[in-house]
């Protein structure tokens, strides 16, 4: 079948979409269902092998939610985080750190620290991470270093 045509069963849908679901001969067939994003509540449920982030989404997402070691969440919108983010690797074996910054009423600078962070790093700037969890007091961390978070806000 040429990918460039759609079938009349397909009518009505992106051709995009029709490629997905019947691709050329010799390729192989990508899921095209999206996943959600797991809900803040299953988050803070899950009290045994606790995640420091999302999965990442199939889709672009709106909000990124921060959630810190004392329980409470901060919630941002992707549309306010500006176009420059750092991340850093820190001396002598001390993992990386990111800088987010985030602009609206107020600036916002996020700074997570942790280790292995260039994958969340990627998927943050992508718009695909739904929420990130400080996880520096549920578990213990003496042989290594915890993924923390902190915040820095400006006044209008």
């Amino acid at each position: 079948m040429n990918a460039f045509r759609t079938s009349p069963d397909q009518a009505g849908i992106s051709s995009l979409q029709a490629i997905f679901d019947d691709p050329p001969d010799g390729q192989k067939a990508v899921s095209s269902g999206i996943s959600r994003p797991q809900m803040l509540k299953d988050v803070l449920q899950a009290s045994e092998n606790p995640q420091a982030y999302a999965e990442p989404s199939d889709h672009l997402l709106t909000c990124l939610h921060l959630i810190l070691n004392d329980g409470s969440i901060h919630s941002f919108q992707y549309h306010h985080l500006e176009s420059h983010s750092q991340l850093q690797y820190l001396p002598q074996g001390g993992g990386q750190r990111m800088s987010l910054v985030f602009s609206g009423r107020q600036e916002s600078r996020v700074l997570i620290q942790g280790r292995d962070l260039i994958t969340l790093y990627d998927y943050l700037n992508q718009h695909r991470i739904a929420w990130v969890r400080d996880i520096s007091a549920l578990l213990d961390f003496s042989a290594e270093l915890p993924l923390t978070i902190a915040l820095e806000s400006s006044e209008p």
